[in-house]
């Protein structure tokens, strides 16, 4: 019975299924002329727009017009090149593109950077539990040549799908300017950080107590080691990692690895006749620096440095820094003491720190636990069985993969449903993410779908309106004064929200700003205005709608961008930017004239009166009263 009603449920879904198939080039601008669909489907809004975004350059901050004198540069944490990306880098994708499509909204000239990180613990030791289950073999049993060649392999795989998953995301990075930590000019900015610390003497060889991994035959830095008190005598599984970073006061930054990049070092041997030097044989340190060595020199590095590039005196030093609050000592500190030190400037003004993204449980996102998901699969959706042959696939031990499948069974017994980008970007950014860990469920990311077909829906209510009306619509200028008790409300509702999200913004309270935009589009012009006023006047309503969507744009820029091109052959006369990325913000001035103090204030016990009414009417089942009487009521108690 369960088999025939899933199987029923899966033929239903695929019979819903709305996809966009307009024929036309790569990177060419959507049809929205076309027939507008009944129902709001991810897999129809996403696609196509991020090409045409990139096609046209408009991450590029080369090519924008800029309303003011103003930079805001960003460079995204690198992840590292070891698989796909997770939640917590999606959260990280959420809220710095919601920062930098604001202030490119707002006019800034506006540089994000992309990058990836070579990660030289965490890569080499995949690959080599790649090459021992699928060949057999050890790193030993090759050359150091032999073995970069199948780690170089390895990255060109795995890098281009970390790309892929944020241009999914939606993050409007600059990719002309995109940088791998090996990189040949990353490269040579490593050893000229090298070789002027070390002439300063901030470099040296000394011995002293280390971190050690006896599996990887290496030192390794504390975030690599649980460390673990002992009472007395103990069973330890072996190999593990024995810490002692309180007893190492200096940074130990070599590590025993071939995968890197190796200490540009070398040992001096003379040989000479009596008097004379006859020959002289240098032998390079075989030995790579710590992965945060490099990565510490992000901020200028990718901007070109140490050559004077045009970037590096354009860009450098950056904005800001936004990160989670576990890299302040590994990678934060460390930028800011090699920025400091090699070009004479804090590498950033101001740090953002978000909170770490854990299960609905509360628990640490883990391999070995199951509860690691993959952004794409919230965004896609997936099945249960593709959930369980990830972990098959992946480099968990025989135990932990059996524990992690279970885990997956009781989580996800239906698998993750299709939630679309924009939802999952508008969830993860509803959080408090300053100072609370962050317990995400995908039932809540549902919740944000759901809201996306709310806007769908009004927008389809929105277009039949203006389809019924002849004349043009009025500027936000000529709509100064609107007749009705309801119209001065939504927009007095408008302005305060645009307020709102002004503030909010300032202060990176991003959580504050979803909260009240989707209060305002629910609660204000879907529940109230739309409802209870009908017809609506077709002015107020455009203007209420499309500005809401600029506002949203940050947050959701698929269906923004989808819904905001609709209602481009309805607009004021007068230009407007080809995408809603680069129309200009909201702003509270622009609105000053519709703020409508007593309307807001009295309207509260109109929402409190029709909360009650629908009570009462659901209590009786009275289920079937016209909208005028509706309208008078709202209208009598005004």
């Amino acid at each position: 019975y369960c088999q025939l009603v899933n199987h029923l449920r899966q033929n239903l879904d695929l019979k819903q299924k709305i996809v966009y198939t307009a024929q036309s080039l790569p990177g060419s601008k959507k049809d929205t002329s076309l027939q507008f669909p009944s129902s709001y489907s991810p897999e129809y809004v996403e696609s196509s727009w991020y090409q045409w975004w990139e096609k046209e350059g408009f991450f590029s901050p080369e090519q924008l017009p800029h309303a003011v004198d103003k930079t805001f540069i960003l460079c995204i944490p690198p992840p590292n090149v070891t698989g796909n990306l997770h939640l917590g880098h999606a959260l990280t994708v959420a809220v710095e593109d919601a920062l930098v499509r604001w202030k490119r909204m707002k006019g800034y000239k506006v540089l994000w950077v992309p990058g990836c990180d070579h990660a030289g613990i965490a890569t080499q030791s995949v690959v080599e539990r790649r090459l021992l289950r699928e060949e057999g073999k050890r790193r030993q049993d090759f050359s150091r040549e032999e073995f970069l060649q199948k780690v170089w392999k390895w990255k060109n795989e795995k890098g281009e799908e970390i790309y892929h998953q944020l241009r999914r995301l939606g993050a409007s990075l600059d990719w002309s300017r995109a940088c791998f930590t090996m990189d040949p000019g990353f490269s040579k900015a490593v050893t000229e950080a090298f070789v002027r610390l070390c002439d300063s003497g901030l470099i040296y060889r000394s011995e002293g107590l280390v971190n050690w991994s006896c599996a990887l035959e290496s030192a390794i830095s504390d975030i690599e080691v649980d460390s673990k008190e002992l009472s007395g005598p103990s069973m330890l599984s072996v190999p593990a990692a024995v810490s002692h970073g309180s007893f190492c006061s200096d940074w130990c930054i070599s590590r025993q690895l071939w995968w890197g990049h190796q200490i540009p070092a070398y040992q001096v041997d003379c040989k000479s006749d009596q008097l004379l030097c006859v020959s002289v044989t240098l032998t390079r340190d075989p030995d790579v620096l710590d992965t945060w060595f490099s990565s510490g020199l992000f901020p200028f590095a990718m901007l070109g440095w140490p050559q004077k590039t045009t970037d590096l005196q354009c860009y450098y030093p950056n904005s800001m820094l936004e990160t989670g609050s576990d890299l302040i000592f590994f990678w934060v500190a460390r930028m800011v003491m090699l920025g400091t030190e090699l070009t004479g400037q804090l590498p950033f003004k101001q740090v953002l720190f978000h909170s770490l993204v854990r299960d609905k449980y509360g628990r640490k996102m883990s391999k070995s636990l199951g509860n690691v998901i993959d952004p794409l699969d919230v965004i896609h959706g997936v099945s249960l069985e593709k959930l369980q042959q990830k972990v098959m696939e992946g480099n968990l031990h025989l135990r932990e993969q059996h524990v992690a499948m279970e885990a997956q069974r009781k989580d996800f017994p239906r698998g993750i449903p299709q939630c679309g980008t924009d939802a999952l970007r508008f969830a993860l950014c509803s959080y408090k993410t300053q100072g609370e860990d962050i317990s995400l469920s995908i039932s809540q990311v549902l919740s944000c779908r759901h809201f996306c077909n709310k806007m769908w829906q009004t927008l389809r209510f929105t277009l039949g309106v203006m389809g019924n009306t002849t004349a043009p619509v009025r500027t936000l200028k000529e709509v100064k004064h609107p007749q009705s008790h309801m119209d001065r409300w939504i927009c007095s509702r408008l302005y305060s929200t645009v307020m709102q999200c002004e503030r909010a913004f300032e202060t990176y309270e991003l959580h504050t700003i979803t909260s009240a935009l989707y209060s305002f589009w629910v609660h204000s012009l879907c529940d109230v205005y739309m409802e209870y006023l009908k017809p609506v006047l077709a002015h107020v309503l455009y203007h209420c709608v499309s500005m809401s969507l600029a506002l949203l744009s940050p947050f959701m820029p698929f269906i923004t961008e989808e819904l905001w091109q609709r209602l481009q052959p309805y607009r004021p006369a007068g230009a407007a930017q080809a995408s809603l990325c680069l129309q200009p913000y909201p702003s509270s001035s622009q609105l000053a004239h519709w703020h409508f103090h007593e309307e807001e204030r009295d309207f509260l016990l109109v929402q409190e009166v029709i909360r009650t009414a629908r009570s009462l009417r659901a209590q009786s089942g009275m289920t079937n009263e016209k909208p005028a009487s509706k309208l008078l009521t709202a209208e009598t108690i005004l």
